[in-house]
């Protein structure tokens, strides 16, 4: 067994050179499997054919093949003898969640058998089983959680309760097409397919728990193992903010996390994933007086994210001026679109009134900069969602309109009152403030140089704060993360009073 990680810039030759490497050993006498996305499989098909065009066709069908992880499971199933069972199909599925909800709906708190729930209970359920997430794993979360959070806890009960009855339901008789992948992790411990055959996995950004429990298993079989990722470099950072390809970095340490992987450390003379010093400085300039400046090197291309999307960065606000009854808050939550749900609410005539952060650090955070600076920074988030104003230094031009400090004209116009508090908030996410940990008011005192869209750099002296901030403020812009993922924009409820959350991200 021997594992390659490739890894590029996206649009590097990452993929050009997987198919450039089997046209070159198509005649090794090697299988060679190339694994995709469902999305990526009818490209990656066509280039595999481009690439073999003056190889011999038959050579091409025979010695390589383009696979997804679902069209292995029924490849590998047909080899050896797959269940006898029924698949369940979407239809199948929906009509027995409603039979559980409507059999359980005394002992359920939250879930009734409305549409919104059957599919969210699908969803739910899916999402559990790709990612390994076993009935045992709820129940001990749900000890863990206990009094320390009865909502939560009494959720997951519901959960569980469904989620155990459906499975219980399905067990003798049907299958879960969900289960397919875990069947198929089974199911290669009976099947020579893969054995010492080059397995290539390309375009993924991301793999499920199932998924890395079959690479496992191919590593174990295959002679070669070879998987692209999208990053600058192998080495983790401390600090996901700074890198903007932190998370395809996880992807490349869990694949090493594996055990059948740890053999290639020594041959890719990699023995540590994390940065082991606390230096935060790319590079130091030691100038002739004997000065030295030492650097951050930070790039804007495409963007550079100041305030990477954090559930700690949620901003609460009330809703006023409108009582919701539970169906029309799930009538409102079911609406695909944030702009939407937030129009519908303005349209009943409710209005959002800021009242905490999400995460209490947060909030200490600010208040360390400065004790109005949570309130400035929900106006400024607010508007945003409200107008799509996506730059930071046109929605203060409209705060300064709304003045919700109330303060002097003189203080707004003269003394740059809302660019200053701004400004410092922006200089504390460049000098390290986080949203989830304590911040002192001090963090590092680095130079900071920036590459710009067009190749050119920025460099900013740590001294010169002035030039530094103006350039944030000039230059930092809100985006909009995915509501899901950092569980906001929908409508919940608290001690009799409806709330939203909206997230604070920024970049550069």
């Amino acid at each position: 067994m021997s594992l390659q990680i490739i890894y590029g810039r996206s649009g590097c030759g990452k993929t050009q050179y997987i198919f450039n490497e089997i046209s070159k050993n198509i005649d090794n006498g090697r299988k060679k499997y190339i694994i995709t996305p469902e999305q990526f499989s009818f490209s990656a098909e066509k280039e595999l054919l481009r690439s073999l065009e003056d190889e011999e066709q038959n050579s091409a069908v025979i010695n390589a093949e383009v696979l997804t992880f679902a069209r292995m499971a029924h490849r590998v199933s047909s080899e050896v003898g797959g269940s006898n069972k029924t698949v369940l199909s979407n239809c199948g599925k929906s009509m027995l969640i409603y039979s559980i909800l409507s059999n359980k709906k005394n002992n359920l708190k939250f879930l009734g058998k409305s549409d919104s729930n059957i599919d969210m209970v699908m969803t739910q359920i899916t999402e559990l089983k790709k990612h390994g997430v076993t009935l045992e794993n709820l129940k001990t979360l749900m000890e863990q959680v206990g009094e320390n959070d009865l909502y939560l806890e009494n959720k997951l009960q519901d959960i569980y309760t469904v989620y155990s009855k459906f499975q219980e339901k399905i067990v003798n008789n049907y299958v879960d097409e969900n289960d397919a992948l875990t069947i198929l992790e089974n199911q290669l411990d009976a099947t020579d397919m893969f054995k010492n055959t080059e397995i290539y996995i390309d375009e993924f950004v991301g793999f499920t728990k199932q998924e890395y429990a079959i690479i496992a298993k191919l590593l174990k079989q295959a002679s070669k193992v070879t998987i692209t990722v999208t990053s600058n470099s192998m080495e983790k950072t401390d600090e996901a903010s700074n890198d903007i390809f932190f998370s395809n970095k996880e992807t490349i340490e869990k694949e090493f996390i594996i055990p059948e992987a740890e053999t290639m450390l020594h041959t890719l003379r990699y023995n540590q994933f994390y940065s082991i010093s606390s230096d935060k400085r790319d590079f130091t300039i030691s100038l002739s007086d004997s000065t030295h400046i030492p650097i951050m090197v930070k790039s804007r291309i495409p963007y550079y994210k100041l305030l990477p999307a954090n559930r700690a960065a949620n901003i609460k606000y009330d809703i006023l001026n409108i009582k919701f009854s539970n169906p029309e808050a799930n009538k409102i939550n079911r609406i695909d679109n944030l702009d939407t749900r937030l129009y519908e609410i303005k349209r009943l005539g409710g209005k959002l009134k800021y009242t905490t952060t999400e995460n209490k650090i947060f909030l200490y955070n600010l208040s360390i900069i400065d004790l109005h600076l949570p309130k400035l920074l929900s106006e400024i988030t607010r508007l945003f969602y409200i107008t799509k104003t996506c730059s930071i230094k046109k929605l203060i031009e409209e705060i300064k309109h709304i003045n919700p400090y109330k303060i002097k004209e003189e203080l707004i116009s003269q003394y740059q009152f809302y660019e200053y508090k701004t400004i410092q908030f922006l200089l504390s996410l460049i000098d390290g403030m986080k949203p989830s940990k304590i911040y002192k008011g001090y963090g590092n005192s680095l130079s900071q140089l920036f590459v710009q869209p067009d190749g050119s750099i920025a460099l900013f002296h740590n001294s010169d704060k002035k030039y530094l901030g103006s350039f944030l403020l000039d230059n930092a812009y809100l985006s909009i993360p995915d509501c899901e993922s950092y569980r906001f924009g929908f409508i919940e409820k608290e001690n009799n009073q409806w709330y939203i959350k909206l997230n604070l991200e920024i970049f550069i």
